[in-house]
């Protein structure tokens, strides 16, 4: 399926952090990965390197892996932990040839005086940036999806 100016979107990058609404943005990009026919590049990653973290992330990722083979879309996975993120996402794009990023809005900024990661990487990104709100999905016990 092509988009009305005849442009495909073959690749899309799904970094899923350690964070609990990084989950949230999986249902989303999965509609949009099989409207299109596209494969979703899903990137593991955390500014941190720490077994709490490595834990979460490599967790996250199972889940959503799980739930991408139930809607039958394509997807690879890469892990990577202790790196800076918006970089990381930035090269790791360009890499997989990603014709659209989905990131969550920031829950951490990258420093007192520094934009936020979403920020920096949607002002830094030739590549169209899509950024999820988080909801409260803790009274509904529900894992974000």
């Amino acid at each position: 399926m092509q988009n009305q100016r005849g442009l495909g979107l073959k690749s899309i990058l799904l970094p899923l952090e350690d964070f609990r609404s990084t989950r949230q943005k999986v249902l989303y990009c999965a509609e949009i990965a099989s409207r299109f026919g596209a494969t979703i590049h899903v990137l593991g990653t955390s500014k941190r390197a720490g077994h709490e973290a490595e834990n979460r992330v490599q967790l996250y990722v199972r889940q959503a892996e799980r739930f991408l083979v139930q809607k039958g879309v394509k997807y690879t996975v890469q892990i990577d932990f202790g790196v800076d993120v918006p970089a990381k996402l930035l090269s790791y794009s360009k890499e997989v040839k990603a014709g659209l990023i989905m990131i969550m809005a920031d829950e951490e900024s990258t420093g007192v005086f520094r934009k936020s990661c979403s920020e920096e990487l949607v002002a830094q990104s030739k590549v169209p940036v899509m950024v999820v709100h988080s909801k409260d999905t803790r009274i509904a016990e529900s894992s974000g999806y």
